[in-house]
């Protein structure tokens, strides 16, 4: 698979509705973007009074700052992460060239839509926040290494912050495709989506990650941002559903937990060959 196909297809999708595939992609970030600004416009007062010192904000000392954070992180991600799922509903039905398409509003305000995905976030979270702590630790120890002057340990305690970061990245890139696998399996729980996306996305972050740079350098260039954004998303999309129709056409399905051998057309099942008996014989 190539990215070059994929941002052909993609542009293929977005043919005529790019406007609306736009508007359904900026609902989630938009609304995470007031949340945050919301969230900063709090702490920019408690600053300005003089509640809290600069470095409050990342050690959580004052009370107040810190239940600030944990009501807009837990708002935040409540409100959000439904409306990440609808984007990749819909985005999946594009792919598959449906023309009748779920109603944003019934995937957002669902009940089952909610509870898998605050599942999706729980899981995801906690996932991230513990591949996070090798990183912390690693960088923490070469920085002190440093300070005391032990240059050996220090370049090996760096190294191996660097390997911890990029394993942080690969599982980051898993956790951000969580949205899109669970567009493509609405009827999976949850709990096998997510350790299952390991499984489904092995030997594939490539292709994502190439996706990712080469959008990525093209929305560095904020005017080009309204018409790249939504071709994106698509292409991640796509690259998603292709992966699903993989595993279907080899016969294997990690997100269920079984991984068979993919089925090779061009083995031909070996038949034993039948023995007959001359009229000789039974005389």
């Amino acid at each position: 698979m190539k990215v070059r196909e994929l941002m052909r297809f993609s542009r293929k999708y977005l043919k005529g509705r790019r406007t609306a595939v736009l508007m359904i992609c900026i609902l989630p970030f938009g609304a995470e973007l007031i949340f945050r600004l919301a969230e900063t416009a709090i702490y920019s007062l408690l600053l300005y009074y003089g509640e809290m010192k600069p470095i409050d904000i990342l050690t959580g000392a004052v009370k107040i700052q810190l239940v600030s954070w944990t009501l807009f992180t837990l708002v935040r991600c409540l409100v959000c992460e439904p409306l990440y799922y609808a984007m990749a509903v819909r985005l999946s039905e594009i792919c598959r060239d449906r023309k009748n398409f779920t109603p944003i509003s019934s995937i957002i305000l669902g009940r089952n839509s909610f509870r898998r995905c605050a599942g999706a976030v729980f899981l995801t979270k906690i996932i991230s926040v513990l591949f996070s702590f090798p990183v912390i630790i690693s960088a923490v120890m070469s920085y002190r290494f440093l300070e005391s002057d032990k240059l050996f340990p220090a370049v090996h305690s760096f190294a191996l912050s660097l390997f911890f970061l990029y394993l942080y990245f690969s599982v980051k890139i898993n956790m951000l495709s969580v949205p899109f696998i669970m567009a493509e399996y609405r009827d999976k729980s949850i709990l096998r989506i997510v350790f299952g996306s390991f499984g489904f996305l092995k030997g594939r972050k490539k292709i994502l990650i190439k996706i990712i740079f080469s959008y990525g350098l093209l929305m560095l260039t904020v005017i080009a941002v309204p018409y790249v954004f939504p071709e994106f998303m698509t292409a991640f999309s796509l690259c998603i559903s292709i992966f699903r129709k993989e595993d279907e056409y080899f016969e294997r399905n990690s997100i269920l937990g079984r991984n068979t051998k993919p089925h090779d057309p061009r083995k031909i099942p070996h038949r034993k060959k039948r023995r007959f008996k001359t009229a000789a014989d039974k005389a």
